[in-house]
């Protein structure tokens, strides 16, 4: 199989996994009242449409160049991997915003039952898609898949 192949498929499973745990954050975070597990979900939505921009990108940074470009399309992946953490940076903008506005306000009282769960989930998932992504990518060595194999590897940080 095709070193693009395989990078395709192993992007379209975890853009999968990744919606289904993402709606599961959404759904946990509102029968919670829990704002920052539903914006962890909104989080995860977007950078999963960001993936699957990325999806997108790297067939045609995979294939030959044309009259227009010569030299192919490698190009559109860094594009790419830049708009992703440019949106991502928004977002994490956002939510300290957010954060900052509410501790002003005097914070809110913590349920930890759900948190816990939440976190010891997200916890497996996110530690079982790294090493996933990882194993994949020694085969491929796609800047796409080292690159989200990092970003997983320092969201499990943070919930470890």
């Amino acid at each position: 199989m095709a070193s693009s192949e395989i990078e395709q498929r192993v992007l379209k499973r975890e853009i999968a996994i990744t919606m289904v745990f993402a709606s599961s954050r959404i759904l946990l975070g509102l029968l919670s009242g829990s704002q920052s597990i539903v914006f962890d979900g909104l989080f995860s939505v977007t950078d999963t449409l960001v993936l699957m921009l990325a999806l997108t990108a790297a067939r045609p940074a995979q294939s030959e160049g044309d009259r227009h470009f010569q030299y192919g399309y490698w190009h559109i992946e860094p594009i790419v991997l830049a708009f992703n953490g440019s949106v991502l940076m928004f977002l994490c903008l956002y939510a300290f915003i957010n954060a900052v506005g509410s501790i002003l306000a005097g914070g809110r009282e913590l349920e930890l039952d759900w948190a816990l769960g939440y976190a010891a989930a997200a916890c497996i998932v996110t530690f079982g898609m790294y090493f996933y992504e990882r194993r994949a990518n020694r085969r491929v060595r796609s800047n796409l898949l080292r690159l989200d194999a990092q970003r997983r590897a320092r969201s499990f940080l943070l919930w470890a």
